[in-house]
């Protein structure tokens, strides 16, 4: 994938570049977003948890001296607090999700009408040497699949790792050995599960480009032998041909986006697995129950 990213990039403008870059700093921006909306909870968590914090935190005794404010004024200012900082994430993920589809939409539209631009003023004797359903193969899909399975991708995987990165960096901070033993965990279950996937994605990956090319081959014939057809009546010749193509499509497809979520949904319920394991070994050791809710409630 890397090094069709490299290959695709080449081709793009200064102005495309340009969005691109801006596009990272939107995701790393976000995955910072992530890590504060996550630790926004923690103080009134904290302060709901263990309300003798109110009298004996230095930093919260320093706040109601300067505001004079009070314990209950000092609960409401944490939950509005977190509350102001999550929809701001929100925004900040909406605003991410509008400019990665703005970018890369960009990009292919720039694509798609310098291809067309190309096939047109080519000469005469290149249209009759290629044939115009190769054409039409690149215009509709091939450009579909180089800007969305390479650019599209890339920056959706770096979205996800800045957030990662951020977040348990964060939670490495304030509970190391719980993060260390979830992460490793959740690492190598989503590897080993996506290892054992990884020949299926490929497999209903590869059928895709596979079913334009075929389509497009038997639909232009068709539509060519029309006359024929109509007098013969034998669609159901044609039929008969789209018909197993288009129901292994639609198959390949559903089963391609499901193997996409189930290595995400598995790995998810096995740290929530292991999560509650640490959290109920951390109880039988400790009647602090207090951290326990926090931790359960970061996590």
């Amino acid at each position: 994938m890397i090094t069709e990213y490299k290959k695709v990039v080449k081709l793009l403008t200064k102005r495309e570049k340009r969005r691109l870059y801006f596009l990272t700093i939107i995701k790393i921006f976000s995955g910072i977003m992530d890590m504060l909306g996550v630790a926004s909870i923690a103080p009134f968590l904290a302060v709901l948890s263990k309300p003798e914090i109110l009298d004996n935190n230095v930093i919260i005794l320093r706040l109601k001296e300067i505001f004079d404010l009070n314990n209950q004024s000092i609960i409401f200012c944490f939950a509005f607090g977190s509350l102001f900082i999550i929809i701001i994430n929100q925004f900040v993920r909406l605003l991410n999700s509008w400019y990665e589809k703005y970018a890369i939409k960009n990009i292919w539209w720039s694509f798609h009408c310098k291809l067309f631009k190309f096939y047109l003023t080519r000469p005469y004797s290149f249209h009759i040497q290629t044939n115009s359903k190769n054409l039409l193969e690149k215009l509709q899909v091939e450009i579909s699949l180089a800007v969305d399975g390479t650019i599209a991708s890339i920056y959706q995987i770096l979205g996800n790792i800045a957030t990662c990165v951020f977040l348990f960096s964060f939670l490495l901070v304030i509970y190391p050995i719980v993060s260390i033993v979830i992460f490793f965990a959740a690492g190598a279950s989503y590897w080993l599960i996506f290892s054992r996937l990884k020949k299926k994605i490929n497999e209903y990956a590869e059928f895709q480009p596979l079913f334009a090319e075929k389509t497009f081959v038997l639909i232009d014939r068709a539509f060519q032998s029309i006359k024929d057809i109509i007098i013969k009546n034998n669609h159901t010749f044609y039929l008969n041909l789209l018909t197993p193509l288009s129901k292994k499509y639609a198959k390949t497809n559903i089963n391609y986006n499901t193997i996409l979520i189930a290595p995400k949904a598995i790995v998810e319920t096995l740290a929530y697995i292991l999560l509650l394991s640490v959290t109920f070994y951390f109880l039988s050791i400790s009647a602090n129950f207090s951290s326990l809710v926090i931790i359960l409630a970061l996590y």
